[in-house]
């Protein structure tokens, strides 16, 4: 599984095309540690990526699933695991209060704008892109929560 995370998303999103259910079990057997994290944290954006371009929804179900196996208190992951939500139904009171809390808080500003999509402050999160180096918006350009800020 952990190879997994540099698939590039159009091989991510044919991989399992037709068998969502084995993509969910290799989720549940997945190992999460500190040396798997981050790989496993790319796995899930390409898997939201692959979502986005063939609207299979087991794709996106077994992103969710692994963020939340990835959940640690980090604001990075709270944005994934919101963005998958976003994209299957809309957040919640508390979901936005969470928002509140990484808008307010000192993330980066990556993070933040992030956030502001989520909230659908669409002014707010160009503003921040806008303030970021010309590298991080490239970076920034590639993650799947920019396809929302479109």
């Amino acid at each position: 599984m952990v190879s997994f995370g540099y698939l590039e998303k159009e091989v991510v999103e044919n991989l399992y095309l037709y068998d969502s259910d084995r993509l969910l079990e290799l989720v549940d057997m997945a190992d999460v540690n500190d040396v798997t994290r981050d790989t496993l944290n790319m796995a899930v954006l390409r898997m939201i990526q692959a979502y986005d371009s063939s609207h299979n929804e087991g794709m996106l179900y077994a992103a969710r699933n692994l963020c939340s196996k990835l959940q640690n208190g980090s604001s990075l992951y709270r944005i994934n695991e919101l963005q998958i939500k976003k994209r299957i139904e809309s957040l919640s009171v508390e979901d936005i209060s969470a928002l509140d809390e990484i808008i307010n808080g000192s993330g980066p500003m990556s993070i933040v704008c992030a956030a502001h999509i989520l909230k659908g402050e669409l002014e707010l999160a160009k503003e921040q892109l806008s303030k970021m180096d010309e590298d991080e918006q490239k970076i920034f350009e590639e993650w799947p929560i920019y396809t929302l800020l479109k």
